[in-house]
Formats: structure tokens, sequence, C-alpha cells
């Protein structure tokens, strides 16, 4: 498949993700006393989704790093760091089926958030920085799909939905 194919498919899951990032804080902001039948399918498998997130987001820096032979920033490589592991530990949570993990999963999350963060406003506001190589600096644009989605922001996406799902679970849990 073409790397533009390959694009456009990767930006659309990212535009779904960002459109249940906002259902979500809508939820929690108007009806999160309310218990439904799709709440409750979300909370009891925030996992498995959490995790088919992670797989997503770890195949998608594969492909543009392995096989689109785009090479990663610094910045990317540190992201990685946070993503790559979420695989393995909400996978093994599942095949368990254990809850515990969403703790040490959550604080990858949370650093890899702030990573990327920091990762978008460089992209995005900063025409260098000394942060990156000269080889792979972290303002490349090697992606941009619809005119907005760039590598930064699929990351973004996928630290904070996966997040939001496990946290949301979490929450659900330590409810009284």
């Amino acid at each position: 498949m073409a790397v533009d194919n390959i694009n456009i498919m990767i930006g659309l899951l990212t535009i779904f993700g960002q459109i249940l990032i906002l259902l979500f804080i809508v939820y929690w902001l108007l009806f999160k006393k309310t218990e439904n039948k799709l709440t409750q399918c979300v909370v009891e498998n925030a996992i498995f989704f959490a995790f088919i997130v992670a797989v997503v987001a770890t195949s998608g820096s594969l492909y543009y790093s392995e096989i689109a032979k785009f090479e990663p920033c610094e910045l990317c490589w540190l992201q990685r760091i946070f993503m790559y592991p979420q695989v393995i530990l909400l996978g093994t949570a599942l095949w368990k089926k254990e809850n515990h993990v969403i703790t040490y999963s959550l604080a990858l999350i949370a650093v890899g958030i702030f990573i990327s963060l920091y990762h978008n406003f460089t992209y995005y506001t900063v025409q260098s920085t000394n942060f990156c190589s000269i080889s792979a600096p972290c303002t490349t644009k090697f992606v941009t799909v619809f005119n907005y989605i760039s590598i930064p922001s699929m990351a973004l996406t996928a630290f904070v939905l996966v997040g939001i799902l496990l946290l949301n679970k979490k929450l659900r849990l330590i409810k009284p």
C-alpha cells in the first residue's frame, strides 16, 4: 500500500480517536452520573480498547520508521519509550484478566502525554530546536493529513485516548 493511502487511513483513525476524546469529555461534564449499557461496555472493555489503540500507535510508528523510512526524531523516540510497553502491559492484563496494571500504565501514559504535548508545541510553533538532531529534526513535516494531522498529533491523540480509557476504568474501580 502506498504511503499516502496509509497516511489517510491513520489520519482517519486519528480523527476517530479525537472524536472519542471529545465524546468522553462531554460525557464527563454532562452525564457523569448516568449509567447505561454503552458506558458499562466501555468501562468493562477499557483495557481491551486501550490495548487496541496502543497496538495501532505502535504499528503506525514502526510503519513510518521501518517501511516508509522516516527517521524518528528524539522526541518521537522518547514517546515510543512510553507507548511501546503499553502493548505488553495491557496485553498481559487482558490475558491474566487483571486491573491493577492500570496504575502502572497510567504512569507511563502521563509522561508520554507531557512529551507529546511538548513535541506538538515544538512542531507547530518553533522553527528549529536544539533538542533534536540535525539529521532528524523534531519539526520535519513527514505527514500532513487533512491539513492538520501530523505524526506528533497522532501520538498525542493515542496517548490521551489510552489515558482517558484507563483513567475512566480506574475511577470506576475505586468508586464506592
